[in-house]
């Protein structure tokens, strides 16, 4: 017999036990059942108004919020908060020939040293044309014709401003009926009777 030799216990009960197996008598699992506490369970859900009006104020909040700050940016810009956003015509007072006649005529027999009041401008009063975006989309080409269906004037490239709205430059040209055809990206056509003044 060797008496230096190291001996792990651990080692040798496992050995020792490594088939056996001791079954519990029945009546301790009835003890074990009564022993255990039991708590009550709450649903998330008992209290689902409070979650939901909870919801719906930080909602509200938020669109509160955004309405505000895009009030606060629109007053900046130059641009009430009550203005509607949809397609700006040209509305002046319609001015004859007859009234453009009887004007000319008046010029003629005023004195060179006087004011002339009456004067018709050979110009549109207006000089920018606007084009709504959400109405006509991508515009590729407008193109302006006269009354006599001559083109007059062609813009190409054109490009949307910040409120959503093409900006057509139509200082040089005369007071009258035009026809204004919009060319739009997906190959569409809009075509459209103003009368500039």
């Amino acid at each position: 017999m060797k008496t230096n030799e190291h001996i792990d216990v651990s080692d040798f009960f496992k050995r020792q036990l490594e088939g056996q197996s001791i079954e519990p008598p029945a009546y301790i699992w009835e003890q074990v059942r009564q022993n255990i506490p039991t708590y009550n369970v709450t649903s998330i859900w008992k209290n689902w108004w409070v979650y939901n009006s909870i919801a719906v104020i930080a909602i509200l909040s938020v669109v509160v919020y955004l309405s505000y700050e895009q009030n606060i940016n629109n007053s900046k810009k130059g641009i009430s908060a009550k203005q509607s956003f949809t397609n700006i015509t040209i509305r002046n007072p319609v001015v004859s020939n007859n009234q453009i006649q009887a004007s000319i005529k008046n010029e003629v027999n005023l004195p060179t040293n006087s004011k002339n009041q009456n004067k018709i401008s050979s110009k549109v009063q207006d000089a920018i044309y606007y084009v709504e975006f959400s109405t006509v989309g991508i515009l590729e080409k407008v193109e302006i014709f006269d009354s006599l269906n001559n083109k007059v004037k062609i813009f190409q490239n054109i490009i949307s401003n910040e409120f959503g709205y093409y900006e057509l430059n139509i200082k040089d040209l005369s007071p009258g009926k035009y026809t204004i055809k919009l060319y739009k990206k997906d190959g569409g056509q809009i075509i459209r009777e103003e009368e500039f003044r």
